[in-house]
C-alpha cells in the first residue's frame, strides 16, 4: 500500500499550503484553575470484570504514604454495594486521592455475582454445570477473596464536576504499580494509568473509561464507543487468561491475578509479551493469551450478533467488529516484534496538557502541525527535516514496489512445489523408483529444466531448477499425517533472479489440509482425479521466514530489502470458471466446428488471515519496522457473486418426459426446438449406442438424426458417429483418445457411410461396408496429459459398463449438460440433465446457463463497387482486404485485423513478373505475415516456366522458400543475411499446366487470399471464411471473448443465407453472438469479501520516533472507513503525543480524537463558483461536549478560531 494513499486520512486536515501560523503566531495561554477547599465530593464507577453484582464497595484516603478506609462520617451517604448493571455511587467528605476497592459479598443469602466474559467460558458452577460465555458466576462460592482497586483524584463538588472511578483489572494493575512506585500522588497515579492504556492501545483516562457490556448485544451494536468495546474485551482476555487452565478451585482467579500483579509490578509495569519468553512454572499472565482471549470474544459477540435478526441488520458495527480483530492480531506481532530482550513491555506515558479546553484544543493542533511537518506537506521544515520525511516515503514506497514486483516474479517456487507433490505421490505409489527425477515433465513453466535428489527414505529433496533468468536453489521435505489428510511442505533454499534474491530460511513450511485421504491405491491407480473422487483442499497454512533483497542496478540506484516472517491461514473457496473450447465434427447440414464452453468447479484456497512483520532497509541506511494485518472474515463459506453474462443459471429453459427408461424427449419452453434420445443399446457389454433425433422450426437449424457408439479397443476410448440416416446420405467420424508419444491424443477419422456398428477392430457402415480401423486416417487435434480432461471435452463416456438405461447416461460427467437450445432474443442456453429420474410420462422442468447471446452490436461486411477492397467490422475489431492488380497478371494484397487501432495481425503479398529479358516471363510471390505477439512468417515461391511438348506448351515448376526476411531489393535471405536461391535452397514441386494452376498448388491453405476473379478482395474474404468452416466464423478478442458470427442462420424462421449475400457494392449485417470472457466474478456490489487491514510502521525522524498505524474496513465493494493512529514521543521525555485520524471514503468526512478528549471533524464544503475565497466554516474541534474552536476555510488557507477569539493557521 503507497504510503501517499495511507495518509488519504489526513487530507483535509493537513492542507496547509498557506501554512504559517498568524502575524502575532500566538498560541492560547494555559491557565490553572484556582483551588479551593473540598467539602465533599460525589464518586460514581462501575465494577467490570466482566459485570460485578451485589458487590460491596469500600473507599480509603491516604494517610503518610499508606490506605486508610474511610470512616461512616466519611464516608456519608454512599451506596456500597453495586447494583444490578455493576454501577455504586457514594459523596465521600473527603479531597485527594481516595482508593476505592471492589470485592465480594461473604452473605450465601445475598451473594456476589460477576457475568462472564471469558470466551472458553468460567469453569463449573456449584452443580458441576459448565458456566458459558454471557453467565453469571457466584462469586461468593467460586472466589470469597477477590478484589479489584481502583485510584482517583478527588475533587469537591463543584456544578457538573464529576469523580468517576471504574474499577477494573486494568485500574486494579495500575494502582498496584502507582503504590509499588513511592509516594502516591495525583501524576503518579495517572503515568501508571497511561502506561497500562497505551499497552492496550486505549485512549483516555482508564478511570473514567466505561467498559462496555459484553454481554448486552444491542448496547455493543447501538453504541459508538469504540474505546469502551475495546475495553470490555481486553477484560474478557484477561479473564480468558485466568480461566484457561485452571483446575477450577475456590479462590483460583485471586490467586492467578495476585501472580499476575506480583509479577507486573516486579517488572515495573512491563507485561511479559509471550509464553515463549516464560522461564518457569508459575502463571504468566501475558499479553499474546490477554489479546488472543480478546479476539475470541471479539469473533464470539460477532457469531451472536448475525444470529440476532435484529441486531444483524447493523452492518456496520459487524464491521467495526471485523476490523477490531485485524487490530487486535497486528497489535499482537507488532508487541513481539518490539518486545526487548527479556520478552517484555511496557507502556508509554501520555503527556498531559494543564489548562482548559482551549489550551487542550490547541495542543491537539500543535500535535497535526508536528506531524505535518516531520513528511513536510507543508513544505515548510527544515531542509534536514524534510529530506528524511521524503527519505521515509521514498522507501515505503520503493519496499511496496519491491514487494509486489517481485511477488509476481518467483513463479518457479510454486511450480517446483506442485511438481515435487506430483513426484512425492508418484514415489509413494511406487511409479517413481529412481532417485534422480528430471524436473522438465513436471514444470509448466516456460523453458523451466531441473532435477531432484531423493535420498534413500525418499524424505528428503534437493531441487536445482531454473526457468530463463530465474534459478532455484533448494531442500525440501514432504511430510503427511497418520490419515493422509494434511501435506506439510518444508523447504529452504534460494530463489534469485535479475532483480532480487529470495531467501526461504529455515523454518519456512506450507502445509495443506485435504478433505479426506487419498489413498494409496488411488495414488498407484494413474488416473486419479481429485474432483471425481470428492478430494479437495480444504484449508492450510503458510509460514515463511524470509529475506527478499533487490540487487543494484542503473534503474535501482537504493536497492531495498525485507526481512521478517509472513504467516497465513488458508481457506478453500469454490469458483467456477467458462473455458472456451472448440469442437470439431460434422452433421449433415455441413458444418465442421462449433464453440462453446466448459463449466469448470474449482476450489481456491484463499487467506483468512494474513501477517508480515519485518523490516525493511535501504542501502542507504534508511530503515523502517513494518507490520501488516489482512483479515477476509466471511471467507469461511463465502459464496462467490457468480457469473454476470455467459454462465448464469437460467431456469425453466426446457422440459424432459421419458417415454420409457430408454427413450426421453426434451422440448424447449417455446416448444420450436425438441430432441429425442434413445438409448439403442446399453454399456453393460462395453459399447454403448445411442441416437440422438433434432427437430426444429427454427430455419437454419438442424433437424435430422445422429447416432453414437462409445467402445474401448486396444487401449484406447472410441467415439464413433453417425448423421444423414434419414436423408440417404450417411456419413460419421471415427474418433479416439489414445496414449501417444508420452500423452493422450485426441485423434479423428472421416468415414464415408457412417458407423453402423464396432466389433473387434471392424467399422460396418450404413452402407454395409466394412473398414479396418488400420485403413483409417487419423489425425490428432488436440493432446493433454490429463486423459481425464479429453474424455471430458469431447464427451467420451468413461464409464461405459455402469450404463445401464438412459438414466444412467445423463448421470455420467460428461453428459451434465445433454445439449443446448437457441433463443432468437436471448442467446444459447446450454441445459442441464436431470439429477432425479422422474416418472414415466411425467414431464419436469430443467434448468440451464447462458453459453452465448446476442452481441450488442452485428458484425458487417462492406464491399466496394469493384470487389477490391472488403472492410468487415464490429465494435472496434476491423477486417480489411484490399488487392490491387496490374498488368502481366501482377498484382499487390493487403490484409490486416486491426482492435481499438492496434494491429492484431497482418499480411502484404505481392505477385510480380521478374524483371529478366526472358520470353517465358518468370513470376515471383513474396508474402510477409506478422502477428502482435512476435510470430512472423515470410514466403517466397519462384514460378519458373519452360516449354512442353515440343515448345507447343507452357509448363511451370515452382520453387518454395520460408525466407528470414528479405533484403531492400526483395531477394529472400537466411538469418546470417545471405540471398537464397530459390532452385537450389526451396522446395520443389511437380510441374503445373499453367500459371493459375501453380499459383492455386502453392497458395492452398497457406495464403487466404483470391486472384482470378473480378472482385478479387471480396474472394479473399470468403476464402478466409471458407478456410475457418463456412457456417460459422469466429473473432477472439483479447480481454472481452468470442464473437460467433453466422453467415447460414435463421432469421425470423425465414432461410436466410448471408454468405451469399455477401456481394460487390453491398453492405450485409450478419446475425452474431458473443461468448464473453470468463464471467465469474468472485466479487459484486451486493457481495463481496469482508476485508480489513492493519498496517503498522515505526520510523525514526530527526529528534521524532514516530509509530503510524494504518487501519481500514471495507464497508462496500469499492468502498471502505481509514483510521490514523499517530504516536510520536517527544524528544527529551518519557512520554508521547499521540492521536487518531478517522476517515469515511463514501461520505468524504474527516475526524480526529486524542487522549484527552479533544475530537475534531471536518466536512470539506461543495466549492461555489465565484465563492472560491470566500470564509466557510468547515469544521469544529471539541473538548467533551465544549467547543473550543472553530475550523475555517478561506480560500486554500484552514485557520483554526478559538472561543476566546485567538486565530492561527493550520
Amino acid at each position: 500500500m503507497e504510503f501517499k494513499k495511507s495518509l488519504l486520512a489526513l487530507g483535509v486536515l493537513t492542507v496547509l499550503s498557506g501554512c504559517g501560523s498568524s502575524d502575532d503566531d500566538k498560541t492560547p495561554e494555559i491557565t490553572k484553575p484556582p483551588v479551593s477547599e473540598t467539602v465533599t465530593s460525589d464518586i460514581k464507577g462501575v465494577a467490570s470484570k466482566g459485570t460485578l453484582i451485589n458487590a460491596p464497595v469500600y473507599f480509603y484516603k491516604y494517610v503518610d504514604g499508606a490506605p486508610v478506609k474511610l470512616t461512616e462520617d466519611e464516608l456519608g451517604s454512599a451506596s456500597t454495594m453495586t447494583d444490578d448493571k455493576g454501577q455504586f455511587s457514594a459523596q465521600v467528605k473527603v479531597e485527594g486521592l481516595v482508593k476505592v476497592e471492589i470485592g465480594v459479598s461473604q452473605d450465601a443469602d445475598s451473594p456476589t455475582y460477576m457475568i462472564c466474559d471469558a470466551p472458553v467460558g468460567c469453569g463449573q458452577n456449584a452443580e458441576d454445570e459448565a458456566i458459558a460465555f454471557g453467565e453469571q458466576i457466584n462469586m461468593t462460592v467460586k472466589d470469597p477473596t477477590f478484589t479489584l482497586t481502583s485510584l482517583i483524584n478527588a475533587v469537591k463538588n463543584d456544578g457538573d464536576i464529576q469523580n468517576t472511578a471504574n474499577i477494573t483489572p486494568l485500574t486494579h494493575f495500575a494502582a498496584a504499580l502507582a503504590e509499588e512506585r513511592g509516594d502516591v500522588t495525583a501524576e503518579s497515579v495517572n503515568k501508571a494509568q497511561s502506561e497500562i492504556a497505551d499497552t492496550f492501545g486505549l485512549i483516555g483516562a482508564l478511570n473514567e473509561l466505561v467498559p462496555a457490556k459484553v454481554e448486552d448485544h444491542a448496547s455493543l451494536v447501538d453504541g459508538d464507543e469504540s474505546d469502551d468495546l475495546r475495553y470490555a474485551l481486553i477484560n474478557a482476555g484477561i479473564a480468558q487468561a485466568l480461566f484457561t487452565g485452571s483446575e477450577g478451585n475456590v479462590g483460583d482467579i485471586s490467586e492467578r491475578l495476585t501472580s499476575a500483579l506480583t509479577d507486573l509490578v516486579a517488572a515495573d509495569g512491563a507485561f511479559l509479551v509471550s509464553r515463549d519468553n516464560d522461564d518457569d512454572d508459575e502463571f504468566e499472565l501475558t499479553l499474546e493469551d490477554i489479546l488472543k482471549g480478546a479476539e475470541q470474544a471479539t469473533q464470539q459477540i460477532i457469531v451472536l450478533i448475525k444470529k440476532d435478526p435484529e441486531l444483524s441488520k447493523n452492518l456496520s458495527s459487524i464491521a467495526d467488529l471485523e476490523l477490531l480483530v485485524t487490530k487486535l492480531n497486528n497489535e499482537m506481532s507488532k508487541k513481539k516484534a518490539d518486545s526487548g530482550d527479556d520478552g517484555r513491555l511496557k507502556g508509554t506515558e501520555i503527556d498531559k496538557t494543564e489548562g482548559d479546553a482551549v489550551a487542550k484544543a490547541a495542543a491537539m493542533v500543535n500535535d497535526v502541525r508536528i506531524f505535518a511537518n516531520l513528511f513536510d506537506v507543508a513544505d515548510t521544515s527544515g531542509e534536514e527535516m524534510q529530506t528524511q520525511g521524503e527519505e521515509f516515503v521514498q522507501l515505503v514506497e520503493d519496499a511496496t514496489m519491491m514487494v509486489e514486483e517481485q511477488a509476481d516474479s518467483f513463479k518457479l517456487l510454486g511450480d517446483v512445489s506442485e511438481a515435487l507433490a506430483i513426484i512425492d505421490s508418484l514415489r509413494r505409489a511406487e511409479r517413481i523408483t529412481e532417485k534422480t527425477v528430471q524436473l522438465n515433465d513436471y514444470l509448466a513453466t516456460p523453458g523451466a529444466t531441473g532435477v531432484v535428489t531423493i535420498d534413500e527414505e525418499g524424505l528428503l529433496f534437493n531441487v536445482q531448477a531454473t526457468a530463463g533468468a530465474e534459478s532455484l536453489s533448494a531442500s525440501a521435505v514432504i511430510e503427511t499425517n497418520d490419515t493422509s489428510t494434511e501435506y506439510t511442505l518444508r523447504i529452504d533454499g534460494e530463489i534469485e533472479n535479475d532483480e532480487a534474491k529470495f531467501t526461504l530460511n529455515e523454518g519456512t513450511q506450507v502445509s495443506i489440509l485435504l478433505n479426506k485421504a487419498v489413498t494409496e491405491d488411488e495414488l498407484k491407480s494413474g488416473t486419479l482425479d481429485f474432483g471425481e473422487h470428492d478430494i479437495e483442499a480444504i484449508g492450510g497454512a503458510l509460514n515463511l521466514e524470509i529475506t527478499l533483497a533487490q540487487k543494484k542496478t542503473d534503474e535501482v540506484t537504493d536497492p531495498v530489502s525485507f526481512s521478517g516472517k509472513l504467516s497465513a491461514e488458508l481457506i478453500s473457496v469454490s469458483t467456477q470458471s467458462l473455458d472456451h473450447f472448440y469442437f470439431y465434427e460434422q452433421n449433415d447440414n455441413g458444418s465442421t466446428s462449433s464453440s462453446g464452453y466448459r463449466f469448470n468447479t474449482r476450489t481456491v484456497v484463499m487467506p483468512e488471515m494474513i501477517t508480515l512483520a519485518g523490516g525493511f532497509k535501504s542501502e542507504a541506511g534508511n530503515e523502517l519496522a513494518a507490520n501488516l494485518t489482512v483479515n477476509v472474515a466471511n471467507v469461511d463459506g463465502y459464496e462467490a457473486a457468480g457469473f454476470k453474462e455467459a454462465g448464469r443459471t437460467v431456469e425453466n429453459v426446457a422440459t424432459m418426459k421419458f417415454v420409457n427408461n430408454n427413450e426421453a424427449v426434451i422440448t424447449s419452453v417455446d416448444e420450436n426446438q425438441s430432441r429425442k434420445i434413445t438409448l439403442l443399446s446399453n454399456g453393460t457389454d462395453g459399447t454403448l449406442n445411442y441416437e440422438f433425433e433434432y427437430q426444429s422450426e427454427l430455419a437454419g437449424e438442424y433437424n435430422g438424426k445422429q447416432t453414437f457408439i462409445h467402445t474401448q479397443f486396444d487401449d484406447a476410448a472410441y467415439r464413433f458417429s453417425a448423421w444423414g440416416l434419414d436423408r440417404g446420405t450417411p456419413s460419421g467420424y471415427a474418433t479416439r483418445i489414445i496414449f501417444d508419444n508420452y500423452n493422450f491424443a485426441y485423434q479423428y477419422a472421416w468415414v464415408p457411410g457412417g458407423v453402423k456398428s464396432f466389433n473387434n477392430g471392424v467399422i460396418t457402415t450404413y452402407t454395409d461396408e466394412e473398414v479396418a480401423l488400420g485403413d483409417l486416417d487419423f489425425y490428432t487435434y488436440n493432446r493433454d496429459e490429463n486423459q481425464g480432461e479429453l474424455l471430458l471435452h469431447y464427451k467420451f463416456v468413461n464409464d461405459i459398463e455402469s450404463v445401464t438405461d438412459l438414466f444412467d447416461l445423463f448421470k455420467q460427467p460428461e453428459f451434465k449438460t445433454i445439449l443446448a437450445f437457441t433463443n432468437e432474443e436471448q442467446g444459447v442456453v446450454s441445459v442441464y440433465s436431470p439429477t432425479v429420474m422422474p416418472d414415466i410420462d411425467q414431464s419436469i422442468s430443467l434448468d440451464g446457463r447462458f453459453i452465448r447471446m446476442p452481441a450488442d452490436n452485428e458484425y458487417e461486411v462492406t464491399v466496394n463497387e469493384d470487389g477490391t477492397q472488403v472492410t468487415a467490422s464490429i465494435n472496434e475489431f476491423v477486417e480489411s482486404h484490399v488487392v490491387t492488380k496490374s498488368e502481366q497478371e501482377a498484382f499487390t494484397y493487403s490484409f490486416s485485423i486491426t482492435d481499438k487501432e492496434e494491429v492484431v495481425e497482418s499480411q502484404q503479398v505481392s505477385f510480380e513478373l521478374v524483371n529478366v529479358a526472358d520470353e517465358l516471363k518468370p513470376y515471383v510471390l513474396k508474402s510477409s505475415k506478422t502477428k502482435s505477439n512476435g510470430w512472423q512468417e515470410n514466403y517466397y515461391v519462384l514460378f519458373a516456366p519452360s516449354y512442353a511438348n515440343d515448345k507447343q506448351n507452357i509448363v511451370y515448376q515452382t520453387y518454395r522458400l520460408y525466407p528470414h526476411s528479405f533484403d531492400e531489393m526483395g531477394q529472400p535471405l537466411n538469418e546470417e543475411g545471405e540471398v537464397l536461391d530459390p532452385k537450389t535452397d526451396g522446395e520443389t514441386y511437380d510441374y503445373s499446366s499453367s500459371l493459375h494452376t501453380a499459383f492455386d498448388d502453392v497458395r492452398y491453405n497457406t495464403l487466404s487470399f483470391g486472384l482470378y476473379g473480378e472482385a478479387p478482395a471480396l474472394d479473399s474474404f470468403k476464402s478466409r471464411i471458407w478456410y475457418q468452416g463456412n457456417d460459422e466464423h469466429t473473432i477472439h478478442r483479447k480481454g472481452y471473448g468470442k464473437y460467433n458470427i453466422y453467415y447460414h442462420r435463421y432469421n425470423s424462421n425465414t432461410d436466410s443465407d448471408y454468405f451469399d449475400s455477401i456481394q460487390v457494392n453491398t453492405a450485409t449485417v450478419v446475425p452474431t453472438y458473443f461468448m464473453p470472457e470468463d464471467t465469474f466474478e468472485l466479487e459484486d456490489e451486493n457481495n463481496f469479501l469482508d476485508i480489513s487491514a492493519a498496517l503498522n510502521l515505526d520510523v525514526v525522524l530527526g529528534d521524532y520516533e514516530v509509530d503510524l498505524t494504518l487501519s481500514g474496513q471495507r464497508t462496500e465493494l469499492e468502498q471502505g472507513e481509514l483510521d490514523l493512529d499517530i504516536k510520536y514521543a517527544i524528544p527529551g521525555s518519557d512520554a508521547q503525543r499521540s492521536f487518531t485520524v478517522e476517515y469515511d471514503t463514501k461520505t468524504e468526512t474527516l475526524s480526529a480524537k486524542n487522549a484527552e478528549g479533544v475530537s475534531l471533524e471536518i466536512i470539506e464544503p461543495e466549492t461555489v463558483e465565484g465563492e472560491e475565497d470566500a470564509e466557510v466554516e468547515i469544521g469544529k474541534i471539541m473538548v467533551g461536549e465544549e467547543v473550543a474552536a472553530t475550523i475555517l476555510k478561506r480560500g486554500s488557507i484552514v485557520l483554526i478560531k478559538y472561543t476566546g477569539g485567538v486565530i492561527e493557521s493550520l
